[in-house]
């Protein structure tokens, strides 16, 4: 059970008793079975609450280059939809609908603009995916396809999708593509199911895989008339490129989802993703709820489904979470404790490591009840957690601790929401290394949470991850930006789904949209500002092989002890003469020390001090000659 004395604080509870502790009900803010937001028509006439309070946080400035700007914030409304992305030729990506009053090219709010940097976000070019003056295209995704064999940036093709409609309800989605010389833009507009009265809102987790085809998915529903859904089925959309542009066909997931017993209406979050191999060979598709055979056995939690076969054919994978022993040791039980444990699950992010298996980032905190119509509820005060589940066709493998969230979603009436009327969440999101050996969670926290009424008020930029064989001590969760000159002002973020590697870190190409002067002024549908950040990366472990060094005769020794609280000490030796220098480096990349060591002449031992540090993961670089190689050190 948790360690912590909430169970405790339950004791006098009861569902009629709404007392201000932290083991009172609390309904989730997450939109449960119902449309997620969408963009008005018109700007609402409520007074927009005066929350601006910007002022410079910290002493370092995170490297923020402005890429564009959208006609209102509703262009990254979701953090599932795809807004950045990273090619292995080195193209980084944002797409987003270009404000008509900044580009004169721009025919409405619906243009949808990709733009392009080789530089690693230093220049951008434009690139114009779908320009149009009758269709009102929404919330776009947008990747990079690099078509095999290719080597020329300018002969990729960059790869668009989502909702569109004609001022009449969502009754299409738009699909377009074009090569990164401006040539071969194709633009495809696919009508709804008519067999489902409800929108079909295509805008979930769109990826290009290296075998030609793409992917993205979206729900079908039957409407009950006020946007609640009577049945359910998982929509994934499956494009194969023929040397030009991309073909699609359609594919439904069958979803025996439970219904509530007042209205018969589907128990489910808003909650959808996707997220495949890059070969292609094998894919996963979920989305948030509780299955009908699992009305005893769980909450809201994911339910996800495998193929191999190119989003052809779906298997639905196993996921019981019910009284997970690693993620009770943080959750509280049901019925004030004295139930299972069912983690209430609100926000999904995943990526498909090398082995196949989806390494799966969750967002969870306790249900406190498991009465079957009462399972949105959640217990005051209690925190949320990021957790990484581990799946493949035989279900959940591993489960590992991640974080604490400090911070709840803001929600859409909350004091500190976007113009007093757009909330968002923690943007919880993964991204992965080129060979799949490595997997990341980034999302956005408030450390100082208690200031904001528990709201995720003043994002800061977090981040961790591990080696697909390893642990999160292999890259520990950061906090980027807490000591940022923006610190708090990271909303609306994205992440690309490839990091990249260079300069001995992996960098995680993220934007964050809204100005600290739009957040202060700006009404709902005013014109935002998109930036891209460079800056949340880890330092590598790895330099020059430690093979490679033996060959040229030289040995560098893990520090012993390790972790240390005293001192440390490094063994160097060498065949031959040659100086030596030492750096060391924090979490962030900054250089904390540095020292030269002298002439090594066959041996040489480095000493460490832990008060020259504080507390934390370092990694330290030792230059013999021409030789280096870098390694982790943990100071207590």
């Amino acid at each position: 059970m948790k360690k912590i004395l909430l169970i405790g604080l339950a004791i006098s509870l009861s569902f009629g008793s709404f007392a201000q502790e932290k083991s009172a009900p609390k309904r989730t803010t997450k939109t449960i079975n119902s449309l997620v937001k969408v963009e008005p028509t018109e700007e609402s006439s409520t007074q927009r609450p005066d929350v601006s309070d910007f002022k410079a946080k910290g002493i370092n400035e995170i490297p923020r280059v402005e890429i564009g700007k959208s006609a209102n914030v509703y262009s990254v409304l979701l953090e599932e939809q795809r807004g950045m992305d990273y090619n292995d030729l080195g193209i980084t990506s944002f797409t987003f609908r270009a404000d008509p009053a900044t580009y004169s090219t721009a025919l409405n709010s619906g243009s949808i603009i990709t733009v392009t940097s080789a530089d690693g976000g230093t220049t951008w070019a434009d690139h114009w995916m779908v320009l149009t003056e009758t269709e009102l295209n929404r919330y776009p995704s947008a990747v990079i396809y690099n078509p095999n064999g290719n080597t020329d940036a300018s002969q990729a093709y960059a790869l668009a999708a989502g909702p569109s409609h004609r001022g009449d309800g969502f009754d299409q989605n738009f699909f377009a593509s074009m090569r990164l010389d401006d040539q071969n833009n194709h633009v495809e507009y696919i009508d709804k199911d008519d067999a489902y009265s409800g929108s079909q809102l295509t805008r979930f987790g769109l990826q290009a895989c290296n075998n030609d085809f793409a992917h993205i998915v979206g729900p079908k529903y039957e409407d009950n008339g006020s946007n609640y859904a009577t049945a359910l089925v998982l929509n994934t959309m499956n494009g194969e490129f023929d040397g030009t542009q991309y073909a699609w066909e359609e594919s439904d997931i069958d979803v025996e989802l439970a219904l509530r017993s007042t209205d018969g209406t589907t128990k489910n979050f808003w909650t959808f993703g996707s997220a495949w191999a890059n070969d292609g060979s094998v894919g996963y598709a979920w989305m948030v709820g509780q299955l009908e055979d699992m009305i005893d056995d769980g909450g809201y939690q994911p339910i996800v489904f495998r193929s191999t076969d190119n989003g052809e054919n779906w298997d639905a994978v196993e996921v019981m979470l019910s009284g997970n022993a690693v993620m009770a040791e943080y959750l509280i039980g049901t019925q004030k404790g004295e139930g299972p444990v069912w983690p209430l699950c609100d926000e999904v992010a995943g990526s498909v490591d090398k082995n196949g298996n989806l390494q799966m980032f969750v967002k969870a905190t306790s249900t406190y009840s498991s009465h079957p119509d009462s399972i949105g509820y959640t217990y005051e005060g209690d925190l949320n957690y990021i957790f990484n589940l581990e799946l493949n066709e035989d279900g959940v493998q591993n489960v590992m601790f991640v974080d604490s969230v400090m911070a709840g979603s803001v929600a859409d009436d909350s004091e500190y929401a976007y113009a007093g009327k757009v909330g968002w969440g923690n943007r919880l999101s993964a991204s992965k290394t080129a060979d799949e050996n490595i997997v990341f969670a980034v999302w956005t926290d408030t450390p100082n949470a208690v200031d904001f009424g528990d709201e995720n008020a003043r994002p800061d930029i977090k981040a961790a991850g591990r080696y697909v064989d390893g642990d999160f001590n292999d890259f520990p969760v950061t906090n980027f930006t807490e000591d940022d000159v923006y610190s708090g002002f990271f909303f609306f973020t994205y992440v690309a789904q490839n990091c990249k590697v260079e300069d001995g870190h992996i960098v995680i190409p993220t934007t964050t949209t809204v100005s600290p002067g739009e957040f202060g002024s700006n009404g709902e549908l005013d014109v935002v500002t998109h930036y891209y950040i460079d800056g949340i990366k880890f330092a590598t472990t790895v330099g020059l092989e430690d093979e490679l060094l033996a060959e040229n005769g030289v040995k560098v020794s893990q520090n012993a002890p390790n972790p240390f609280s005293g001192t440390t000490t490094i063994m160097i030796s060498t065949e031959t003469p040659a100086d030596v220098k030492m750096e060391v480096r924090n979490m962030l990349g900054q250089v904390v020390y540095t020292s030269n060591e002298g002439r090594i002449n066959n041996t040489l031992e480095v000493n460490l001090d832990a008060k020259q540090f504080t507390s934390g993961v370092y990694y330290y670089t030792i230059t013999v000659g021409n030789n280096k190689t870098t390694k982790k050190m943990i100071v207590e």
